[in-house]
């Protein structure tokens, strides 16, 4: 599933992409000269997450986990859940500047016990700048900015939904955005991809029996001439 945040047009969007185990939070920025400014906040639970900075242990969500404990116990004294691990809820904050017409990869999440994990976006917020901004990240380094990209490729069984929850119609402009989400994965995992075979090279063909026959009558022919000189 995909979710399409909109910054707002020709600002930028914040694409967060989910799977059976792990999210990933891409932006990007369509703007020719601002830089974007993004913050983002979110919630997991059982889950690790990564950002530009490394790896976040995150700030323990008290109120979270109490709420599902308490929510446990009831459905426990009602016999309706069977036993599950300690809620483990914890805060994630992000924080990226994304220069002009370049896409980012903010964070990626992963579960850390497959059936009960969750990671959710809390909140995003925006802004544009016209500071220069240069990355210190090596440009093969996974969160380093990348230009962004043209074209329409699809993810086989993706749907499309903007952060309203409604499903978003198909149009030329969602399929560059999974175009970019594509190109940025791909340049992360460079090493993984699959090399485009080569061109064969052309194998000389065997010339006609014709065209030998008359090259052969032609260094006959010369031959004879040669030999008929030396006479």
């Amino acid at each position: 599933q995909r979710l399409v945040h909109s910054l707002g047009r020709g600002v930028g969007k914040f694409l967060v992409i989910e799977g059976p185990a792990m999210a990933l939070g891409i932006a990007v920025n369509e703007h020719a000269v601002a830089t974007l400014n993004l913050t983002v906040s979110a919630a997991g639970n059982h889950a690790t997450a990564r950002g530009e900075s490394g790896q976040q242990e995150g700030s323990i969500s008290e109120t979270r986990n109490s709420a599902e404990r308490n929510s446990a116990l009831k459905q426990k004294s009602q016999g309706k859940k069977g036993r599950e691990p300690k809620p483990d809820w914890r805060e994630h904050i992000f924080q990226v500047s994304v220069p002009p017409h370049r896409q980012q990869l903010v964070f990626v999440a992963a579960a850390m016990v497959k059936e009960h994990w969750e990671f959710c976006l809390e909140g995003l917020s925006a802004e544009q700048g016209l500071e220069d901004t240069v990355s210190t990240l090596p440009a093969r380094h996974a969160f380093a900015p990348l230009p962004l990209q043209t074209g329409a490729v699809r993810f086989p069984g993706s749907e499309e939904v903007y952060a309203s929850g409604k499903r978003a119609p198909d149009s030329e402009e969602d399929g560059e955005d999974l175009e970019l989400i594509a190109a940025l994965l791909a340049s992360q995992i460079e090493s993984q991809q699959v090399k485009q075979p080569e061109e064969p090279t052309a194998v000389p063909q065997e010339l006609p029996h014709d065209v030998d026959d008359v090259e052969a009558a032609e260094l006959e022919l010369a031959l004879q001439l040669s030999l008929n000189e030396a006479e």
